[in-house]
């Protein structure tokens, strides 16, 4: 019977404004296991024991049953009834199956009928699956019914198939990815599981996004109770442990639509108590496009973790002394997930003073205040978290810091912080305009030809605003970019001569830089040229690096 969809409980004509005020204060965030849905109002609670999988021998073992949580409620969006506190692991399907019992004739008809109807949708020989087969009377229905095709089932708890049959069962859980690719089936039918999984949303999608990844489109049928008729009469006694979900037309349909599954048939059976539909598995391309995405990273994460590894172990090789700095969040998770152990390298350092004398959780490093740096100068600084890099060079530069190098993660490698191209710490525009104004001005105070100029050349692009200019060594002036990065790397090549005004130009110093012909007044705590471990010189002075 093809039925027209609507909300199962209904909706009121008009707000009741005191009634809307007793929900507010009721509601309750829960994850819809059909819609996704993230709030609830509670529905129906008490405990009770397993009905369908316990068993009990005797007497005392029924009454000494462990009673189990009902705290089942209500989706706010699509009116799914679901089992909060429901527990997986609470449910012994391995010792006793789920084994549906129901001789009765209207039942029996019913079957029949959806039998019928799916070998009618098929071709001669189909290849047919059934998840969670259970007992395996509806697949061997099937079989009875068609002379030809394969009919396999899964379920890790179901029965084993009698000898010489044509049934395949199989007790094992079936894996889209796999199986899908191995069958190749025209129908996929799973009937009355869908209400005892804590996710059957999730379920629905991994097959659709799996069929479409496949290029496939099978046939699915999907079948579980109805509980529209219990909430319209009142009935309680469809809520127990061992049905985690509970459907209502709505919500079932509301499950399949966030599953992107086309609709085919949606209908309803024995007497209204259960629900089904026939539905062709899809997913949208943009699912691929992420999972895609996904892999791409993953493959290039594992790539940068041997190459960083890699340049780690040249470092300690090396013989450099080597400090890292950060020593907890995604600094510590940096350490673990290059194995920067602490025999290798022990020397740590963070900029709160609170973190001193903890320890780098995984790796065991004690961190240590940054103004050990003062005292136990490295010659490498790596810096973990690339996004403050920017603010530990400012740091570094105020405290008077020597270093040789600083190395941040960027791209899967270990670069340079101050020679690399990066997007970490770049010249803010206003500044990098002020450093254009430097660089002509340096370009008006040298000679024609001379060194200082050349140096320019190779580094910035000519007339245009071209990137990617070849150089040319020219007498007249060079149209300067303002691209941030090109301009920093640019002032700090033509450094060389300490008296051109945009000496010694780093991150954080900008705040000095002009377009005028006098020295730029800045701290620096380095050699531009990195060639030394530089020294800090006084506010507008004009000596060379003596340390070269």
């Amino acid at each position: 019977m093809l039925i027209a969809t609507s909300g199962a409980a209904g909706a009121p004509s008009k707000a009741v404004p005191e009634a809307a005020a007793t929900l507010a204060g009721s509601l309750i965030a829960a994850t819809c296991p059909a819609c996704g849905h993230h709030v609830a109002a509670p529905f129906y609670s008490g405990r009770q024991p397993l009905a369908t999988l316990g068993w009990p021998r005797t007497a005392g073992q029924a009454r000494a049953m462990p009673a189990l949580p009902l705290d089942f409620v209500c989706c706010t969006s699509c009116g799914h009834v679901f089992n909060s506190s429901f527990d997986y692991t609470k449910v012994p399907y391995s010792d006793m199956p789920n084994l549906m019992f129901n001789r009765g004739g209207l039942w029996s008809d019913f079957l029949r009928n959806i039998a019928a109807e799916m070998l009618g949708r098929l071709p001669p020989e189909p290849v047919v699956v059934e998840i969670g087969y259970g007992d395996g009377t509806f697949l061997d229905t099937l079989v009875s019914l068609c002379p030809r095709g394969r009919f396999i089932g899964f379920d890790p708890h179901g029965a084993t198939a009698p000898h010489a049959c044509r049934l395949e069962l199989r007790r094992e859980l079936f894996e889209p990815g796999v199986h899908l690719a191995q069958l190749a089936p025209d129908l996929i039918m799973s009937r009355h599981v869908m209400e005892h999984l804590s996710d059957p949303l999730g379920f629905i999608q991994l097959m659709a996004l799996a069929t479409t990844c496949l290029e496939r489109s099978p046939l699915m049928y999907l079948e579980v109770p109805c509980i529209d008729r219990a909430l319209a009469t009142g009935r309680t006694e469809d809520f127990y442990y061992e049905h985690n979900s509970h459907f209502t037309t709505s919500s079932f349909c509301r499950m399949l639509e966030r599953s992107g599954a086309h609709l085919e048939t949606l209908g309803h059976g024995y007497d209204s108590e259960v629900v089904y539909a026939f539905v062709r598995l899809n997913a949208r391309t943009e699912l691929i496009r992420n999972g895609l995405a996904a892999l791409r990273f993953r493959a290039q994460a594992e790539r940068s973790r041997e190459r960083i590894r890699a340049q780690l172990a040249a470092l300690h090789e090396s013989g450099k002394r080597v400090a890292i700095w950060g020593g907890t969040g995604k600094s510590a998770a940096f350490l673990n997930a290059h194995s920067v152990d602490a025999e290798r390298f022990p020397y740590v350092v963070d900029s709160d003073i609170a973190k001193a004398g903890t320890y780098v959780p995984g790796t065991g490093q004690v961190i240590q205040f940054r103004d050990q740096l003062l005292r136990e100068p490295a010659d490498v600084i790596v810096i973990p978290c690339q996004w403050r890099a920017a603010d530990i060079v400012r740091e570094m530069e105020g405290r008077g810091i020597r270093f040789q190098s600083v190395l941040i993660d960027y791209r899967g490698e270990l670069v340079d912080y101050f020679s690399s191209d990066h997007p970490y710490g770049r010249i803010p525009d206003w500044a990098a305009c002020r450093l254009v104004g430097a660089l002509e001005s340096s370009w008006d105070n040298a000679e024609p030809h001379s060194e200082e100029r050349s140096q320019m050349h190779p580094l910035i692009g000519l007339r245009s605003g071209q990137e990617n200019a070849p150089p040319q060594f020219v007498s007249e002036r060079p149209v300067f970019l303002t691209t941030p990065r090109l301009v920093f790397i640019s002032a700090r090549r033509c450094c060389r001569d300490t008296r051109s005004p945009v000496r010694r130009a780093s991150p954080g110093n900008y705040e000095n830089l002009a377009g005028c012909r006098s020295p730029v007044k800045s701290v620096p705590s380095r050699c531009p040229e990195r060639m030394c471990r530089g020294h800090p010189c006084s506010s507008g002075a004009r000596r060379r690096c003596n340390e070269r």
